[in-house]
């Protein structure tokens, strides 16, 4: 293959020859003699049966049930029917004797048939006239040629996609090989597998000598790839050396030398590259023992081939054990072919490997619940005797309730799931909710190694959700800001690789870490805010009542504020919204102690309400309303040295405005710590409201100017 080929062209041109190829078949297959009858030679010694009479074809006059024993063209060809006639695969026959004679018939029947007329002899002597047809219709080209056409077709197919998507792998190479012996073995058959009557000599017998080297070449082609995939076992003169002796093996029997029939010449390679194929399997697999990913790819070989093995045993073999036909046209095995071949071709490219350990186990025990229930009804059918839908029943019925069981038992017990969840959970909640970073991250890794065991853990890049890469050698584990993101390699001790089921807890441990961390970022931002709240509420208005109670001049007026103090301090710890006052209840209340403030250092107040009636206004509002007129006159009464101050309210546009102003020395430009909290307290009061605020220096004085909306609901 041209270095430049790229794996599109590659595919490409491989599907457009299997198909061109596939066309021909077809049209070879279509012309040939034709009668329109289905024959059957069961249960005769001599002559043919019409099993079905194409309604418009050649034979309409004769009947399902007639036996054909003589076939003559009028002149001077005659030839006796028999049943060996029609055999679907004639290379069974012991000796080439045998099979030279089947296909001496054969162009003795395909002669009379090319003829324009020929007449069959009934069993009861009639001779009825037959004018038989050039073309075969392409609607009368039975099931199993079209099956064999396409196992030919998507083997090819598969072979070139996976050598074009691994064309350095020696095993991808091979299987490409494989392909191309799939289509030989599989195209010829199709034709002569799916005859009418006859085939013509020679050419019956180059499509029954290209079939075998096909088959042969397939078989040889699964035994190099374990003997070079995925490690080589053989040097390469050793592979050149079998490849050689099996094609010799064909020539000799193609000639019909050294051998005295089709079961030694063509059977015995057959079957020997065939069951050493899974030896070698087996031995790849001991030699991948440290390395899960190869040994992953080794089992779909080894499931692929029981999978096949046990179909053509339910098949054709049970059957013939109690004297029944097959439960599919001859034709139709060759589809099982495909099963091996794609297990091999998605072993090589990997594809889902790390579900494999299940799918094996799962498709395994299917199986063996299928072949237990064939064994049981053929039991309860010959040995019982009991009639068929009876045996049926009970078969189903003993697989029910003993097998299936038993399959669950072992697969738990065999493909354990991660089990203490609960426990894994609970430790995951103690990772999220510690709070030195080294420690959190110290008690992930050892979490992480607990449950899959990992022949190493690193730190990695960030990722946005648990990965697994490298067909199942890794699993990437995201940080997502709480832990340091991590790369686990080789689950369980280098033993398997990481599954679809890690990959779910994975899933679910990263859920429930960043669920706990957030609610504990959630809970610590709570908690400062809380704080927060309390030291703005105890500043703005515990110190307001405590600094006018301290500059007081009546004693039971200042014991009344101490004890206002006190009330607030456990409003404000217990009821952070305070008392559910109206608008206008808390303003005159603080009307009045705001005047008894000022009034204390001789200060003068001008006090204006206005604007909309003054409803719908929330406790939170009012609340910061308050500790915001208090803060400010606490600054006031402490910093500005004023003589009068203006509080402005008004409700409008469902906005509530607030300007405070005094005549003092206004904010120092550079203000200390102390004389910036008040403000910094009133600022955030405002935007914990959705407000904005605004303080200027007037020159003389300073005015505060807010505006908080009246929508916005209670805060809990």
């Amino acid at each position: 293959m041209n270095r430049k080929s790229t794996p599109f062209l590659i595919v490409a041109a491989t599907t457009l020859i299997a198909i061109l190829l596939a066309g021909w078949m077809a049209f070879i297959a279509v012309h040939q003699p034709w009668l329109g009858l289905e024959l059957d030679g069961e249960d005769l010694e001599n002559g043919l049966r019409i099993v079905a009479v194409s309604p418009d074809g050649p034979s309409s006059q004769f009947m399902p049930g007639d036996v054909l024993v003589r076939l003559d063209n009028g002149n001077d060809r005659t030839i006796d029917l028999e049943p060996f006639d029609i055999v679907e695969e004639a290379d069974g026959v012991a000796t080439y004797t045998a099979l030279a004679r089947f296909f001496g018939r054969q162009d003795i029947l395909y002669r009379i048939l090319s003829g324009n007329r020929v007449f069959f002899t009934k069993e009861d002597g009639t001779r009825m006239a037959v004018d038989v047809a050039s073309t075969r219709p392409v609607s009368d080209l039975p099931l199993g040629f079209w099956v064999q056409i396409s196992v030919g077709l998507v083997g090819s197919i598969i072979g070139a996609c996976v050598w074009a998507l691994r064309p350095q792998m020696p095993g991808a190479r091979t299987l490409g090989v494989s392909g191309v012996a799939l289509l030989a073995s599989t195209y010829p058959s199709a034709i002569y597998l799916n005859r009418e009557l006859a085939l013509g000599d020679p050419f019956f017998y180059i499509l029954n000598t290209i079939n075998p080297l096909g088959s042969l070449a397939f078989a040889v082609s699964l035994l190099v790839m374990f003997l070079v995939y995925p490690r080589r076992l053989l040097p390469p003169t050793i592979l050149a050396l079998i490849i050689a002796g099996f094609g010799i093996w064909w020539l000799l029997d193609a000639l019909r030398i050294g051998f005295t029939g089709p079961g030694l010449g063509r059977y015995l390679p057959l079957g020997v590259a065939a069951l050493s194929a899974p030896v070698m399997a087996g031995i790849q697999y001991r030699a991948a023992r440290n390395e899960p990913h190869l040994q992953a790819a080794l089992v779909w070989f080894g499931l692929s081939l029981i999978l096949s093995t046990v179909i053509f045993i339910l098949l054709y073999v049970t059957p013939s054990l109690i004297g029944e036909p097959s439960f599919a046209p001859q034709g139709v095995s060759y589809a099982l072919a495909i099963l091996v071949y794609a297990g091999i071709a998605l072993g090589i490219v990997r594809y889902r490997l790390f579900d494999l350990d299940r799918w094996a186990f799962r498709i395994l025990f299917y199986l063996g619940g299928a072949v237990a229930f064939a064994a049981i009804d053929v039991f309860l059918v010959s040995v019982i005797a009991l009639d068929t839908l009876p045996a049926f029943s009970v078969a189903l019925l003993i697989v029910a309730l003993i097998y299936l069981p038993s399959r669950d038992f072992l697969m738990r017990r065999l493909m354990p799931t991660p089990g203490g969840r609960e426990a894994i959970f609970q430790k995951v909640v103690g990772i999220a909710l510690t709070s030195d970073g080294t420690q959190r991250n110290s008690d992930w890794i050892e979490l992480l190694r607990t449950i899959y065991d990992p022949l190493s853990i690193d730190r990695t890049s960030e990722c946005s959700a648990p990965k697994i890469c490298d067909d199942g050698l890794i699993l990437l584990m995201p940080g997502h800001g709480y832990v340091a993101p991590l790369k686990l390699s080789l689950a369980q001790g280098g033993r398997k690789l990481f599954s679809s089921v890690d990959l779910s807890l994975a899933d679910e441990l990263c859920a429930m870490l960043v669920y706990t961390s957030q609610s504990r970022d959630a809970f610590e931002q709570g908690t400062a805010q809380e704080r927060d709240r309390i030291s703005r509420d105890t500043h703005d208005n515990i110190g307001a009542k405590l600094l006018s109670a301290l500059h007081g001049k009546e004693p039971e007026r200042k014991n009344a504020m101490i004890r206002e103090a006190l009330s607030e301090l456990r409003d404000i710890i217990n009821n952070p919204s305070g008392a559910n006052q109206s608008l206008e209840e808390s303003l005159a209340e603080l009307r009045l102690e705001t005047v008894e403030r000022l009034s204390a250092y001789g200060l003068s107040l001008n006090w204006k309400v206005t604007g909309d009636p003054l409803s719908g206004v929330s406790q939170d509002i009012i609340h910061a309303l308050r500790s915001i007129i208090r803060e400010c006159i606490s600054n006031t009464l402490r910093h500005a040295e004023a003589l009068a101050v203006s509080i402005s309210i008004v409700l409008r546009d469902r906005h509530l405005h607030l300007i405070i102003a005094d005549d003092g020395r206004g904010i120092p430009e550079n203000p200390t710590p102390h004389e910036g909290l008040g403000l910094d307290s009133i600022r955030a009061r405002v935007d914990t409201l959705g407000g904005s605020l605004e303080t200027i220096n007037v020159n003389p004085g300073f005015r505060l100017t807010a505006a908080i909306p009246v929508a916005r609901r209670s805060t809990p």
